[in-house]
């Protein structure tokens, strides 16, 4: 595995080879070198060697996740939502031997792709659960915020930017995002619910107005396709 976390893909293939050999109906070996071959544009010796160790072990979580994740990296998203779904009902049903974090990144894959397929609500859902999961994580807080932003929903883009940002400050994706909703909420006629026109003034001229319509910009309150 350190070979693969260092980028060194043929030496971790021959590991991981070596691994498969010593370790004959294990499908754990298989797994990686299918990740690794995939990495490295060997597409159809990665399917092959998903599809063996798959053969191994149909129920194993991480390996579902690890094969949806590829699909998803081909853009294969409404495969890669097949396998992530199916992960996250295999880890309902072994809740007891997997912690509460290890659920997260599933769900916000899952959200990932739902986004890729224009599922914005479906995507939404599943981020909001990986954020009850994880509160304040800032990738999470980020990936709600540039769902929002495809809604239109800006003033939500405008809360969860700012969520994201006080975790992790220089994010540049997060803040990207904020500044368009904020151009787009700047162009949006104000609400002035049930005021009438005799009451603003009264409200303008006698006193000045303590609410500025900005002030959800200055942190106070609260990620391609195809």
């Amino acid at each position: 595995l350190s070979f693969a976390s260092e980028g060194e893909h043929d030496q971790a293939i021959a590991a991981f080879s070596h691994a498969a050999r010593y370790m004959r109906g294990s499908h754990i070996p298989l797994m990686y070198l299918g990740k690794e071959y995939y990495i490295t544009g060997a597409v159809p010796i990665s399917t092959s060697f998903f599809k063996n160790a798959l053969s191994l072990a149909p129920r194993d979580p991480t390996l579902l996740q690890e094969i949806g994740m590829v699909l998803a990296s081909a853009g294969n998203y409404d495969k890669a939502e097949k396998y992530f779904q199916r992960t996250i009902t295999l880890l309902q049903t072994i809740d007891s031997h997997v912690t509460l974090q290890a659920w997260e990144p599933v769900y916000n894959n899952l959200g990932h792709v739902l986004r890729k397929q224009g599922k914005y609500p479906e995507a939404l859902e599943a981020h909001m659960k990986a954020l009850q999961l994880v509160p304040n994580e800032a990738s999470t807080l980020s990936a709600i915020s540039f769902i929002y932003l495809l809604m239109e929903d800006y003033s939500n883009v405008v809360q969860y930017c700012n969520q994201s940002l006080r975790i992790k400050r220089a994010d540049q994706f997060t803040i990207d995002v904020l500044q368009i909703a904020v151009k787009e909420l700047a162009t949006l006629p104000l609400d002035l619910g049930p005021f009438s026109d005799h009451s603003l003034d009264q409200v303008v001229y006698e006193e000045p107005l303590k609410a500025n319509v900005f002030s959800t910009f200055s942190g106070e309150s609260a990620m391609q396709t195809d």
